[in-house]
């Protein structure tokens, strides 16, 4: 493949963006039949990074811009001559491309856009969830629920916790300090179980027995809420921001799935699901194929389309599901309504 620079393309690359080309100039390069004009150079160099450009000077900048884009015009024009746009490897990861980004188009403009968040859900999702408050508390270990539950007991009846922990608590670090954790903790600082028992209780409470691991073995806790203060929502925003855009991203994909699913009328094909089973003792190295005219069998079946057997395998594999699933219709159809009718009708409704 013959490649020509034209005498003037460096000194027009070093001169873009600073003056218009005349016609006589607007050729950078050709590649075989290929021609690089300026606008198509101007168009590759704004999707180039800044970071990814090299070279002292405007002028090697642009060098090395023209060579690179020199260099994809040769690949492409000997993929064309291959012929490998029509090759079915390259069809098939294209229509994989394809279908993804048209579902991702879906889920922006009918989930993500929809959803709309305001400054007082995100402080009442806070309150809810008790990081409003950072807690300081004190804890008493010990090695079973027994001797938990008569700290518990002797607590109540007015003895000090101090002086408790540090006489009994296994974890003497903190025995040290009867038994105080030291310092205020948010809840996302906290170890989810302790969290959970603890941030809602008011000060003063003490903890029903909580298990930890500690050393290597499970022991108990009971914990008394020392004292509190206010943490500001701009100290848990970004959590609780997530926390409340997946709920209501759950909820937007509930009310799709069910919109879909009145509109196509799916229906598992009951008749097809056993031709399955015969691939339920395959390997992961196993094609995962039906035998003749198995695979065209629909497995499933909704208005304007449904999901053939082989095309319920492909998607399957790709899943990376338990072929051992296959071996009954109930393993077959929690997959169906887990993951691919809601996936292929969602994809049905992104098409129409």
């Amino acid at each position: 493949m013959q490649k020509t620079l034209c005498p003037l393309a460096l000194a027009l690359g070093a001169l873009l963006g600073c003056s218009t080309p005349s016609e006589e100039s607007n050729l950078l390069a050709t590649v075989g039949e290929e021609q690089i004009t300026v606008a198509g150079f101007t168009a590759f160099a704004a999707n180039i990074p800044d970071g990814m450009k090299q070279g002292a000077s405007q002028l090697e900048i642009n060098r090395a811009l023209l060579e690179s884009l020199i260099d994809k015009t040769l690949l492409l024009a000997e993929a064309r001559s291959l012929d490998l746009e029509n090759d079915p490897a390259f069809t098939k990861q294209e229509a994989k491309e394809v279908k993804s980004k048209i579902f991702n188009l879906y889920q922006q403009r009918e989930v993500t856009s929809k959803i709309s968040i305001t400054d007082e859900e995100l402080e009442e999702h806070q309150r809810a969830t008790h990081r409003d408050r950072a807690l300081r508390f004190s804890g008493i270990m010990v090695e079973t629920l027994e001797e938990a539950e008569q700290i518990i007991a002797e607590l109540e009846s007015g003895a000090d916790f101090h002086k408790l922990a540090a006489e009994r608590s296994v974890h003497r670090e903190t025995a040290e300090r009867g038994g105080d954790s030291g310092g205020y903790k948010l809840r996302d600082q906290t170890v989810p179980t302790i969290a959970e028992n603890v941030f809602t209780l008011e000060v003063g409470q003490l903890s029903k027995p909580i298990m930890v691991l500690h050393e290597r073995k499970n022991h108990y806790v009971v914990f008394k809420v020392l004292d509190e203060m206010p943490v500001p929502l701009d100290a848990t925003y970004d959590r609780v921001k997530e926390e409340v855009f997946a709920r209501k991203r759950t909820a937007r994909i509930t009310e799709l799935l069910k919109y879909v699913n009145d509109k196509y009328q799916p229906q598992i094909q009951d008749e097809n699901i056993g031709l399955l089973a015969k691939l339920s003792n395959a390997s992961t190295d196993d094609p995962m194929i039906l035998p003749g005219a198995e695979g065209q069998k629909a497995l499933v079946t909704f208005s304007n389309g449904g999901i053939t057997l082989d095309e319920f395998l492909h998607d399957a594999t790709e899943a990376h599901e338990n072929p051992r699933d296959y071996a009954k219709p109930v393993g077959v159809k929690a997959i169906l309504n887990r993951i691919f009718i809601p996936a292929h009708l969602f994809m049905a409704e992104a098409y129409d």
